[in-house]
């Protein structure tokens, strides 16, 4: 027993004691590993948003170079360079300012009627000429056809965005868009879906304060000063309108383009990794800036899009060299105002659970440009996810940030105390299922036991009888026993051997079938009275010759059950058997039969040495002695009161036992009563 207590402590309870502490400190980190998937899925909704507000401004490109297409096929190229800039506010919705240079270097568009009549023309050759001519190098972010193929690939991987189905549409239909091009210019118009988008989002998206001012309002500018800043000649006036002052105008504004070059980004996740000190460490910036001139930037291919800070501004200029006039680059200059609708656009489609996470696309000065919920306000520097918008925004960042900010750890610490519960809870199970298999190897030795010993007093049960048959049966025989009275005597007790060896066999085979469910009865309806008087006149002469004082007080017959006799026989002899083995010195047994509630019951009365406490119910599991016969002397094997009450349970009855006050045992058996033919009482 002990050996295989051990083997289990050992072999099972102590592995899994050990892989319980392991999992209760993978529980305890539930938290990194929740947040650490949290990020991963929000991450990759960051950068597919990222994507589609890169692909849309493509799109709004390739919008763009249809229109000059559409121009080129109705119109002679050099009108259309000198007259660009008005024809793209007239047949181009969104509000831009167009230009046209040479790839010698001349601002052939806008001309100087555009910019004395606009303000805007002017802001953009005053900002824009010297590095238009090729004159001065700029910081600049250029996105090529290149970069729209990788913006493709990452929403290609998710596939969940109209703006790639919409694009990759455009992108195969070029060839057919071009033979379907109108013949004039009058006729020219954008696609109908295209037109109703930009008329509604011209009405419904508000205009900032330095883009409301009327295209017309005239601005006090000299016109040899505006031919200046065309043709790059210096001429008196104004400093601020001279080339030399916008040279040096410059200077400051890409010292300030330097800094927004920086190794790192404008935004610190919640989720970035923490150094040793805890200080938050910045994330590189993956954008890629290239210090050149305007001239060699178109050189490298037909159409694209250059954003750059100007005087601390994001502007980003559209451009193309159509393939019949390459000499010649059309181009647009857009302000972020003017394209917000295109990322309301963005952020107004599916992907991103709105209940739980709220999309920001923020500037480069890290302020949000569209939210998709204006009410939500938190810490826009510290968004829990960002993506880079990419060299077409350069510097702007998606923004992903929790509604619920407690939401994860209130997650993580459910899951741990739910992992821990489970591990607890299998702990429990083992430590139960250990203690279970402890009792029932218990149960099965002290199993053994009762065998081994029901064995050897069935052995000492069987040797008794037969020894005294023997005996007197060798003294019968001696010729030398004469006397009539003795020869009765020696007569009387092989008779008693006998039947007390009968009962015991009797015993062990009834056990033997009623563990096998074979026991049957021969049920009927009987007198229970008839058969306790004929065991009572059997056993009260025995009991009587062996100096028992005997009694039987019996109520009126008759006591009507259905039941089988002879069971019911031996259930008494068993117990009046059993009086007799336990009797000790107080040699007395009485019988006692009655009616009440129902019920017959027959009680046999000793005033032998009794039931040990606490051994009341234990006296009737099968092998079990209160009081081993091999070392008190008294015989037996251990299954007389077993098969008593099994008998009396399967007659609808039970045997009951109880503690007498003067000394001694109580023993009754309950049998239910039935319907009496000659009477009506039960």
């Amino acid at each position: 027993m002990k050996k295989i207590a051990i083997l289990f402590v050992l072999g099972v309870f102590i592995p899994a004691l050990v892989l319980g502490v392991l999992a209760l400190q993978s529980a305890r980190q539930q938290g990194v590993l929740i947040a650490d998937q949290e990020a991963k899925l929000r991450q990759q909704e960051a950068d597919n948003v990222a994507a589609q507000v890169a692909l849309s401004l493509r799109i709004e490109h390739e919008t763009f170079v249809k229109v000059v297409e559409g121009f080129l096929l109705t119109t002679d190229p050099e009108a259309l360079s000198k007259d660009f800039n008005r024809m793209l506010a007239e047949k181009w919705k969104r509000k831009s300012v167009g230009f046209c240079v040479s790839t010698e270097g001349r601002i052939l568009s806008p001309v100087e009627d555009d910019y004395l009549s606009r303000r805007d023309s002017l802001e953009f050759i005053e900002d824009n000429a010297a590095f238009l001519k090729g004159r001065v190098s700029a910081e600049v972010y250029a996105t090529t056809n290149e970069s729209l193929a990788e913006v493709k690939e990452v929403l290609q991987q998710s596939r969940s965005s109209k703006l790639f189905s919409q694009a990759d549409s455009w992108a195969g239909s070029s060839l057919r868009k071009q033979k379907e091009m109108p013949t004039s210019t009058s006729e020219y118009e954008l696609r109908p879906e295209q037109q109703k988008a930009t008329d509604t989002d011209e009405k419904s998206t508000p205009k900032p304060e330095a883009a409301a001012a009327p295209a017309a309002q005239a601005v006090p500018v000299q016109e040899g000063q505006a031919k200046s800043l065309v043709e790059g000649s210096i001429v008196p006036g104004p400093a601020e309108n001279t080339l030399k002052d916008i040279a040096s105008s410059a200077e400051p504004a890409r010292r300030k383009a330097d800094s927004r070059s920086d190794y790192n980004r404008n935004v610190a996740p919640q989720n970035i990794v923490q150094n040793k000190q805890g200080d938050m460490l910045k994330l590189a910036s993956n954008l890629n800036v290239a210090t050149s001139r305007f001239s060699e930037l178109v050189a490298k291919d037909k159409s694209g899009i250059l954003s750059r800070f100007v005087n601390d501004r994001l502007e980003i200029l559209f451009w193309v060299r159509p393939a019949n006039r390459p000499d010649l680059v059309f181009g647009a200059r857009i302000l972020p105002e003017d394209i917000r609708d295109v990322v309301a656009q963005v952020l107004s489609g599916e992907g991103v659970e709105p209940g739980v996470v709220v999309t920001a696309i923020l500037d480069d000065r890290t302020k949000p440009f569209i939210k998709s919920d204006a009410s939500f306000n938190s810490v826009w520097e510290n968004p829990f996810v960002a993506a880079e918008v990419g060299e077409v925004l350069p510097h702007w960042e998606v923004g992903l940030y929790l509604r619920d900010t407690g939401r994860l750890s209130r997650t993580a610490t459910l899951t741990s105390y739910t992992i821990m519960g489970l591990i607890a809870l299998a702990l429990g199970a083992i430590a139960v299922g250990g203690g279970l298999i402890v009792m029932d190897m218990r149960r099965q030795l002290v199993l053994v036991k009762k065998k081994t010993d029901f064995v050897s007093n069935v052995s000492h049960e069987l040797k008794t009888p037969l020894t005294s048959i023997r005996m007197f049966a060798e003294l019968l025989q001696q010729e030398s026993v004469s006397d009539p009275e003795k020869r009765s005597h020696y007569l009387r007790i092989i008779t008693l051997e006998a039947e007390r060896l009968t009962r015991l066999i009797n015993n062990v085979l009834d056990f033997a079938r009623m563990e096998r469910n074979q026991k049957n009865y021969e049920k009927e309806d009987i007198d229970l009275h008839e058969v306790i008087r004929r065991v009572w006149e059997s056993q009260e002469l025995h009991l009587n010759q062996l100096g028992f004082q005997t009694c039987w007080k019996a109520e009126e017959a008759p006591y009507p059950v259905h039941a089988d006799a002879d069971a019911l026989a031996q259930i008494l002899v068993n117990l009046l058997s059993n009086a007799e083995k336990y009797s000790g010195e107080a040699k007395e047994v009485e019988l006692h039969s009655y009616k009440i509630d129902g019920q017959v019951r027959v009680a046999v009365l000793d005033r032998g040495v009794g039931v040990p406490v606490g051994e009341e119910k234990k006296i009737f599991e099968h092998f079990y002695r209160a009081h081993d016969s091999l070392s008190s002397g008294i015989q037996g094997s251990g299954l007389g009161l077993t098969l008593a009450r099994k008998i009396a349970m399967d007659h609808g009855g039970n045997i009951t036992c109880e503690a007498r006050k003067e000394g001694g045992t109580r023993f009754t058996l309950h049998l239910p009563l039935i319907k009496s033919k000659e009477s009506n009482t039960l």
